[in-house]
C-alpha cells in the first residue's frame, strides 16, 4: 500500500495489511487460499468521507486514509471513555460527566478533529502534543491498546469488503441493504465461528463493537424519514452482529456500546437511558432512544 498523502497512520500500514489475518489466524490459511480473492488488494485514497469500499469486480478495496484516521481517533476515545466510566463505577460516584475528565476531553478533542478533517479532506498536520498512531508502541500503553482496537476494528470492516466479493455481490442495486446484511453475517461468522477463549472473543467482539460505533457515530437519526439507504441502519446491524458473534447481555462489549451511544445522544441533545437490569437492557434503551427521536 502507498501512502497518497502524509499521515502517521502510515506507520500501520504492515499491520493493517496484515489485519485480516491477524483477526482470525486459525483462518489465515483458508483466507489465503480463497480463489475467489486472487486478486483482492487493499489500496489507500485520499478520498474524503467515510468511504471505505470494494469494487468487486476489480476486487480492490479502498482505504481512505482519512477515514482511517478517524477510526484510530475513536478506538482511542471508546478506550478513554470505557476507562474513566468504568473508574467512576468503582468510585461509587453517582453521575459520570466524561467532559470532566482530562483524558476523555482530549479523546473527544482529537476525534472532533478527525471527523472535520475527514470531511473536508484537508492535509492539516496531526495536532501537536496529541497522542498519535506509532508503529511500535510500549506495551500495554495507551497508544498499543489504541492500535489494537484499531486494527481488530478495521479487520471486521475489511472482511466485510471481503465478504461481498467472495458473495459475488453486484453494483448497488433495489438489494443493496440485503446484501450489506449478507456481508456483516458472512464477516461475523467468518471471524466468530471456531472456538475461542474468553480473552481473544472479547478483543475481536470489542474490534467488531467499535467498527460499527464508529459508523453509528456519523449517522443522525431517521426520524420519519422513508428514504431508502443503500445501507441498514446501524443500530439494527448492531444488534444483528451481536447476536452471531454471541456478545455476552451482561459483559464489557455491550457496556462499552451503551455509553458510547449514551454519548452520542448526549452531543445531538437526546435524553438517553441510564438504568436497567442488565447492559444490554440500557443498550437497547439508548439505541432506541436514536432511532425513535424525532419521530
Amino acid at each position: 500500500m502507498t501512502d497518497p498523502v502524509y499521515s502517521p497512520i502510515a506507520l500501520l500500514s504492515d499491520a493493517i495489511a496484515a489485519s485480516p489475518f491477524n483477526m482470525a489466524p486459525e483462518k489465515a490459511a483458508a483466507l489465503k487460499a480463497d480463489l475467489k480473492l486472487d486478486t483482492f488488494e487493499l489500496v489507500l485514497s485520499d478520498d474524503p468521507g467515510f468511504s471505505i469500499r470494494v469494487n468487486v469486480s476489480t476486487k480492490a478495496a479502498t482505504l481512505p486514509v482519512f477515514a482511517l484516521e478517524y477510526m484510530w481517533c475513536f478506538s482511542l476515545m471508546i478506550l478513554a471513555l470505557s476507562d474513566e466510566y468504568a473508574a467512576a463505577q468503582r468510585r461509587g460516584d453517582r453521575t459520570f460527566n466524561c467532559l470532566e475528565s482530562p483524558r476523555v476531553s482530549e479523546a473527544m478533542e482529537l476525534l472532533n478533529w478527525a471527523y472535520a478533517r475527514m470531511n473536508r479532506g484537508d492535509r492539516s498536520p496531526w495536532p501537536q502534543g496529541s497522542l498519535q498512531p506509532v508503529s511500535a508502541p510500549a506495551h500495554g500503553s495507551v497508544v498499543h491498546a489504541a492500535n489494537e482496537v484499531f486494527l481488530c476494528a478495521l479487520a471486521w470492516i475489511i472482511h466485510h469488503e471481503i465478504a461481498h466479493v467472495r458473495l459475488e455481490h453486484g453494483i448497488e442495486t433495489t438489494y443493496s441493504t440485503q446484501q450489506e446484511n449478507q456481508a456483516d453475517a458472512e464477516a461475523t461468522n467468518w471471524i466468530f465461528s471456531a472456538e475461542l477463549s474468553d480473552a481473544v472473543l472479547t478483543k475481536r467482539q470489542l474490534g467488531m463493537a467499535v467498527a460499527l460505533l464508529a459508523i453509528q457515530f456519523l449517522e443522525a437519526p431517521r426520524g420519519n424519514d422513508s428514504k431508502i439507504e443503500s445501507h441498514p441502519p446501524t443500530v439494527e446491524r448492531i444488534h444483528r452482529c451481536f447476536e452471531i458473534a454471541r456478545v455476552p447481555l451482561d459483559g464489557i462489549v455491550r457496556a462499552a456500546t451503551a455509553v458510547a451511544v449514551q454519548l452520542q445522544l448526549a452531543n445531538l441533545g437526546i435524553e438517553g437511558v441510564l438504568d436497567g437490569d442488565s447492559w444490554d437492557d440500557i443498550m437497547t434503551g439508548n439505541l432506541i432512544a436514536f432511532v425513535t427521536a424525532g419521530r
